[in-house]
C-alpha cells in the first residue's frame, strides 16, 4: 500500500478558513437627522471616538438627533442569499457568513447631543471595520454643521514624549482658554492621528474659515481600540471646561476624575504596582 504524504498546509486553528479576502468593502449611506433645530448655528462642535466617550457622557447633554449608518447593498445581498433554494450542505455556511458580515457592517444610530441652548454639540463615533466610513461620516457631520466655526476633536495617540496631552491647531488662534492652551505642547512627527479624529481634521482643513482644536491624548493599543491614560483624560476634561461653557464645571471635573480612576485604574500604566 502506497501512503501519499500530506502536502497541503492547513490554516491555524485560530484563523477563519472561510474568511473571504476578496470580500469588497461595502459603502455605507450616512444620514444626519436633527430632531431639534438650533435657532442659530452652534458655536462649537465636539467630536471624539467611543473609547473616550466618558468625556461626553459626563457633560449630561440632551439628544438632538441621530446619525444613521446603513449598508443597503450589503443587506440586500444578504436577503437575496437567504431566499435561494435550500441546500443542506451550504445552509449553515451561508448563515455564518451572513452573520459575520452583519457584525462587521452593522446598522447604527449614533446619537447627536447638545447642551440646553444647543450652542455646543457633541458626537461620539464608534469604531468602524471599514475605514472609508470615517471619511463619509465626517463629511456629513461637517455638512450638517457647516456654519459652525469652532471645532474640537479628541484623538488617542501613543505619545512618546512623556506628555499626557498634545495639541494640533488649524485656522485662527484660539481665543477662549488661550492662556491654558498655550501651555499644551504641539503634536510633532512622527506622531499621527487616525480614525474619526483624522477624518474630521482632514475634512475640516478643506473647509475655509474653520478653527480646529485637536487635543491628542496619550494612549496605547491597536487603532480603534486604544486605551487612553488616566491623566490624559483628566487633563483634557480640564481643558474642555475652558474651551466652551460647561454648566457645573467642578461637578463635571470631579465626575470625570472619579469614574476614570474607578474603571480604568486597573488598566493604567501604574495599575500593576497599586
Amino acid at each position: 500500500m502506497l501512503i501519499k504524504p500530506i502536502t497541503e498546509t492547513r490554516n491555524p486553528r485560530h484563523t477563519l478558513e472561510d474568511e473571504d479576502e476578496n470580500q469588497p468593502n461595502f459603502k455605507p449611506t450616512i444620514t444626519v437627522k436633527l430632531t431639534k433645530q438650533p435657532r442659530i448655528a452652534p458655536q462649537t462642535v465636539l467630536v471624539m471616538p467611543s473609547t473616550i466617550s466618558i468625556l461626553q457622557d459626563q457633560l449630561k447633554f440632551e439628544p438632538i438627533g441621530l446619525i444613521h449608518i446603513d449598508y443597503p447593498e450589503l443587506y440586500e445581498s444578504i436577503d437575496k442569499s437567504s431566499e435561494l433554494e435550500y441546500d443542506e450542505d451550504e445552509q449553515l455556511y451561508v448563515a455564518l457568513k451572513n452573520q459575520n458580515l452583519k457584525n462587521k457592517y452593522p446598522k447604527l444610530d449614533v446619537p447627536v447631543v447638545a447642551n440646553s441652548d444647543i450652542s455646543v454639540v457633541s458626537i461620539t463615533i464608534p469604531h468602524f471595520y471599514n475605514a472609508i466610513t470615517y471619511n463619509l461620516v465626517a463629511r456629513e457631520v461637517i455638512k450638517t454643521f457647516s456654519e459652525t466655526r469652532d471645532w474640537i476633536v479628541l484623538a488617542p495617540c501613543g505619545l512618546n514624549n512623556n506628555q499626557s496631552v498634545n495639541k494640533l491647531l488649524a485656522g485662527q488662534e484660539v481665543k477662549r482658554g488661550k492662556e491654558l492652551m498655550d501651555q499644551v505642547p504641539e503634536l510633532k512627527p512622527p506622531h499621527a492621528i487616525t480614525g474619526i479624529a483624522g477624518s474630521v481634521v482632514s475634512q475640516l482643513n478643506l473647509s475655509p474659515g474653520k478653527n480646529i482644536t485637536c487635543l491628542v491624548l496619550n494612549s496605547e493599543g491597536q487603532p480603534g481600540f486604544e486605551k487612553s491614560d488616566n491623566d490624559s483624560i483628566v487633563d483634557v476634561s480640564y481643558l474642555l471646561v475652558h474651551l466652551f461653557e460647561v454648566v457645573n464645571q467642578q461637578e463635571y471635573l470631579n465626575a470625570i476624575s472619579n469614574k476614570v480612576r474607578k474603571f480604568n485604574g486597573a488598566f493604567s500604566n501604574l495599575g500593576m504596582y497599586i
